[in-house]
């Protein structure tokens, strides 16, 4: 009785409602987080491997990848993959900005030896002189098809690819192995490597393996001496 003459009523009423608007606020919280829900860590741990396994992989082929494991735009996002790849990569190959090749640089590049041949198609800035001058230095200059110029751009498109992906990473011996390993790189380019330009698929067509049923986990299946891997769901026994 002593309580209720300190404490008036209004007071005790005051408390409840404040008591009432803090716990609705924290729990609508919870519920309408802004933002994009938290990464499951299924798929940190499937960026993590496929980054590790993956070194010259930025976060547009790992977040290709996940889409043909059938993960949707929803639960996870090529931004999403990128920002996890910063805090596990330094340097990320998705993010570095190539810096263009001046001719300056180009020429010191090619003191010692002269390539045998340099493509080039008709534009008039390649003059006579320009011709005579890359003659004089040993090599053959080649032009490209009349009204063909997307010749150019498509055989410098596929030598980046296969310099990316490949021959930068590795050490070439002889003739007959980079036969071999270009035949593996084509294979590989053609079926299963994901483009940007055909909307996140390889050219001739990949089906998405999308999770079965149950406890399943992903498989790696390496390519060209395991520079580049592909994954698929297995059925856990």
């Amino acid at each position: 009785m002593e309580a209720l003459i300190i404490v008036k009523p209004e007071t005790v009423i005051c408390w409840q409602q404040k008591r009432f608007k803090k716990y609705w606020t924290k729990k609508s919280a919870k519920k309408n987080k802004p933002g994009r829900p938290s990464l499951k860590l299924e798929i940190r741990k499937l960026i993590r491997k496929m980054a590790s396994e993956n070194l010259s992989w930025g976060a547009p082929r790992i977040y290709s990848e996940l889409l043909m494991l059938g993960y949707t735009k929803k639960q996870v996002s090529q931004r999403t993959v990128s920002r996890y790849l910063k805090k596990i990569r330094v340097d990320d190959p998705g993010n570095t900005r190539k810096k263009r090749q001046q001719w300056k640089t180009f020429l010191k590049n090619h003191l010692e030896s002269s390539p045998k041949y340099l493509i080039f198609d008709r534009d008039c800035i390649f003059s006579a002189r320009v011709k005579q001058f890359i003659t004089n230095i040993g090599t053959r200059p080649k032009v490209t098809g009349y009204k063909c110029p997307w010749q150019n751009g498509v055989a410098e498109r596929y030598v980046l690819s296969v310099r990316n992906d490949m021959l930068n990473q590795m050490v070439i011996f002889n003739e007959e192995q980079l036969r071999d390993l270009l035949k593996q790189y084509v294979v590989y380019y053609n079926n299963e490597r994901c483009h940007l330009s055909v909307d996140r698929d390889s050219p001739t067509g990949r089906e998405i393996q999308y999770k079965p049923f149950g406890s399943a986990k992903i498989i790696s299946f390496p390519r060209i001496g395991g520079l580049h891997h592909i994954y698929k769901w297995d059925k856990a026994a």
